[in-house]
């Protein structure tokens, strides 16, 4: 969601000693370049010299060393150089939008907002500045305002994978469960390879009810990515909900190796034992998941019914309050999980 997003970091040691040898045109290049570590040293040793990159506007050392910094997630950092980026140049729109994308990420939705739509006046027509901004309405439940946000990028950029599939995140959280995987199947054909689609379109098929498709969708994501937790996790709900306990519980090992503080992987895992009347093992992961996040209400319903099966019925029913009023429907979705 970031413009000018930079490559993988790597750890220098002795960085200082290795900026002071360069020019002015190599610290230049290193204060734009891939490495995060990097490029902060070269762009500190140009400020530190009142200096910019090399044909640069003012305030270009900042912005790079901004932008630097989000790569590093340093997101107080990164908003202190891109103030400073835009103070010595209020028409760089990239400094908006990475200032933005650093509110964002801390959860200060009004300030993203402010700068996705300053960058905005300045270059009306940047698809990725108007994805951020719709994410950041979809972030405060404004899902129409988010859609037209994400129309619009797709208009003028209709080959933007990241697009699309905030599109069919949107319509999947409206219950436009079609219009979801539409945009999902467009996302796949420009980007096969993205295991987060098969995912998604996965998880849009579980919502349609149709969990054989939504296997085929996991298969076809862990092929890409193997050591994949959460399509793992997911897949081995969806071969529980087709009755598959061998498989469901291969795939949510597997899953829980991966990440032991996967909370939905240990939910998950926890159900099936539920199911195969393992109610011991079902409330062990069920602790652990919800130690994790304690407001899955699945998690706590069925910890509630395996508790008053082994005869803790106080302890039942205050897990089954409890998840009644974290989530309302939550008999009626147990249900449909095959929980009567």
């Amino acid at each position: 969601m970031v413009r000018r997003w930079v490559g993988t970091a790597a750890v220098f040691v002795s960085m200082s000693a290795a900026v002071g040898a360069q020019t002015p045109q190599e610290l230049g290049s290193g204060c734009q370049g891939s490495d995060a570590d990097a490029a902060v040293a070269a762009c500190t040793a140009l400020i530190e010299t009142k200096q910019d990159p090399p044909g640069m506007r003012a305030g270009s050392a900042y912005f790079f060393r901004g932008v630097a910094y989000l790569r590093k997630s340093d997101n107080d950092r990164a908003i202190l150089d891109l103030t400073e980026a835009i103070r010595l140049n209020p028409m760089n729109a990239s400094a908006r939008t990475n200032r933005g994308a650093a509110y964002a990420r801390k959860g200060q939705l009004d300030e993203a907002l402010s700068d996705f739509s300053a960058s905005l006046a300045v270059r009306p027509d940047d698809a990725p500045t108007l994805v951020n901004r719709g994410s950041v309405y979809s972030a405060r439940n404004q899902p129409d305002a988010a859609i037209r946000e994400f129309d619009r990028a797709i208009a003028l950029s209709p080959k933007y994978v990241n697009a699309f599939a905030a599109r069919g995140a949107e319509y999947q959280r409206k219950g436009d469960v079609a219009r979801a995987i539409g945009d999902y199947d467009q996302a796949l054909t420009l980007a096969p390879r993205d295991s987060r689609l098969w995912l998604a379109r996965g998880l849009a098929y579980v919502r349609k009810g149709d969990i054989g498709r939504a296997i085929q969708d996991f298969d076809e994501g862990v092929r890409v990515a193997p050591d994949d937790a959460e399509l793992l996790a997911q897949r081995g709900f969806a071969h529980q909900q087709k009755g598959d306990s061998t498989r469901a519980l291969q795939d949510l090992d597997r899953a829980i190796t991966l990440a032991p503080q996967n909370a939905g992987a240990l939910g998950n895992r926890g159900f099936t034992y539920y199911m195969l009347g393992n109610d011991e093992r079902a409330i062990a992961d069920a602790d652990a998941s919800l130690t994790v996040d304690p407001r899955r209400a699945g998690t706590l319903y069925y910890r509630g019914l395996a508790r008053r099966r082994r005869g803790d019925v106080a302890g039942g029913d205050a897990d089954l309050a409890a998840a009644k009023a974290l989530q309302a429907d939550v008999v009626e979705m147990m249900a449909g999980f095959g929980v009567k």
